[in-house]
């Protein structure tokens, strides 16, 4: 070998040389030892087949009933009890029957307080509601709230059906709210109640479209007053051709449709103090130049601010 020519020529490399024949042996001894092993291994064919098969199984009832073994036990226990059930149906239905009975009954003293909140809120609110209404120019006004419960209509919302009965005039009928007012008479109502129950909705904005229609002089001046009150909770939108609620607001935009090489577009923009006194004045009178419409007008939001200020 090599390493004995080196020898050869320098003894010193003796002991290299015989380090690197005993490395040689026992890499020759390991060689030997891992045939052996390799000989002595046995290979269960069945037992691999055995295997494999399980997996293949256990694989499939993943793609069917779960990701992970427990989801599959899971269902396994779950379609278990339902065979367990039609086994012993009898029994099943009879359980079954005294569990719908038992959660009936918790249903119904639910419901039932359900109903006595609603009837004292009920009483509350109409209070509440005749005084605001009155307060929005209606000269004789009466309103309920009718509850008829039925348990045997279940819902999460409980099992009351609630109307709103109103009469606005001397000598009329209490009526459902849908049967008796106009036009003009609902919007009114619908400020109404919104100031009433303004603290217990959820609103961001309320959008009034030409809430003036059929009301001018007091009454036209409430609703002002009704819809700075709602703004104090929500933001307000108030669309109207009635200085008296315009005042009231706390900021003007002026929406105006102009004629421009033949289309016709619509601005909208908002107006300052000058802007707000000439629309309001407009309003009054028809000419922003008008002496007296133009004090009207700057009288209007003074009074406004007063209200908004108390």
């Amino acid at each position: 070998m090599a390493m004995g020519r080196v020898t050869a020529i320098d003894e010193g490399a003796g002991e290299l040389e015989e380090a690197l024949r005993r490395a040689e042996e026992s890499l020759g001894d390991f060689s030997l030892g891992i045939s052996k092993y390799i000989d002595n291994l046995e290979f269960d064919t069945e037992e691999f087949a055995r295997v494999e098969e399980r997996l293949n199984v256990i694989n499939r009832l993943k793609s069917k009933f779960g990701k992970t073994i427990n989801d599959i036990l899971d269902y396994y226990d779950k379609k278990s009890e339902e065979l367990n059930n039609l086994k012993n149906l009898d029994d099943y239905l009879l359980n079954l029957s005294g569990e719908v009975k038992r959660k009936n009954e918790e249903y119904i003293a639910a419901a039932s307080v359900l109903t006595a909140l609603r009837t004292k809120a009920a009483k509350e609110f109409s209070a509440d509601l005749v005084n605001t209404l009155k307060g929005l120019n209606f000269l004789d006004v009466k309103f309920d709230v009718s509850i008829e419960t039925d348990y045997s209509n279940v819902s999460a919302k409980g099992s009351d059906e609630l109307e709103f009965l109103i009469s606005t005039n001397p000598g009329e009928q209490i009526k459902p709210v849908m049967y008796v007012a106009s036009g003009k008479e609902h919007k009114r109502k619908k400020i109404g109640i919104k100031n009433t129950n303004q603290n217990k909705e959820n609103i961001d904005t309320l959008i009034f479209d030409e809430i003036d229609a059929g009301i001018s002089g007091i009454t036209a001046r409430e609703v002002g007053k009704k819809l700075s009150d709602l703004s104090k909770k929500h933001q307000v939108i108030s669309i109207t051709h009635l200085a008296q609620i315009a005042a009231m607001a706390d900021a003007h935009y002026i929406i105006a449709k102009s004629v421009l090489d033949g289309k016709t577009t619509t601005d909208i923009y908002m107006a300052d103090n000058e802007a707000s006194i000439d629309e309001l004045a407009r309003l009054l009178g028809g000419d922003i130049n008008s002496t007296a419409a133009r004090e009207n007008a700057v009288e209007l939001l003074k009074i406004a601010e007063q209200y908004k200020n108390i």
